[in-house]
């Protein structure tokens, strides 16, 4: 049983323009962990995932469009909330809680599954998460399946107490087919 499924419930579109880019083994190794935390019932074999993946600045997710820090103009549209890290900075499984963050960048990947291939798209994000160590890297929670984002969000950066601060604001996107 799937914990998450592949984009065919999800209409996501793509630039036309992408790079092809060849996966470090470390990378690798996030990426099987994340599809063991999407496949719980499934030994992820590392021969069966793809070593490459098609890198995109924006990605499309019905009528919303994402941009990301990749893509100079769509920083502002990059800052997303989504349910994926929990306050620890692992991967958030039972519950639905959101948390913010900016996408560096979208890709496709694919895995071999049985003998199916199936197509992912994910996030690499940088999690704003409250605690000591926010640099989020070197962990699962950096790639996050795109079906996890709720919407964008506007920020405010302020001083409290001495203490600097953001506001989070919700933009609730508009879905339409």
């Amino acid at each position: 049983m799937a914990l998450y499924s592949t984009s065919r419930f999800v209409r996501v579109t793509t630039p036309s323009c992408y790079k092809l880019v060849h996966l470090d083994a470390g990378d690798l190794t996030l990426l099987k962990s994340v599809y063991q935390l999407m496949y719980v019932n499934t030994d992820i074999v590392p021969s069966d995932l793809g070593e490459s993946i098609h890198k995109y600045g924006s990605i499309k997710i019905w009528s919303t469009t994402f941009g990301s820090k990749l893509q100079p103009r769509g920083i502002r549209s990059g800052q997303i909330l989504a349910s994926w890290p929990a306050n620890n900075g692992q991967v958030l499984k039972e519950t639905f809680c959101v948390s913010a963050g900016t996408a560096q960048y979208y890709f496709r990947h694919s895995i071999k599954l049985g003998n199916d291939y199936l197509t992912h798209y994910f996030a690499c994000m940088r999690w704003y998460i409250p605690d000591e160590d926010t640099d989020s890297y070197g962990n699962p929670c950096s790639f996050m399946p795109v079906q996890r984002i709720f919407s964008r969000f506007a920020t405010a950066k302020f001083e409290q107490e001495g203490e600097k601060k953001i506001a989070v604001s919700p933009i609730i996107r508009n879905v339409h087919s």
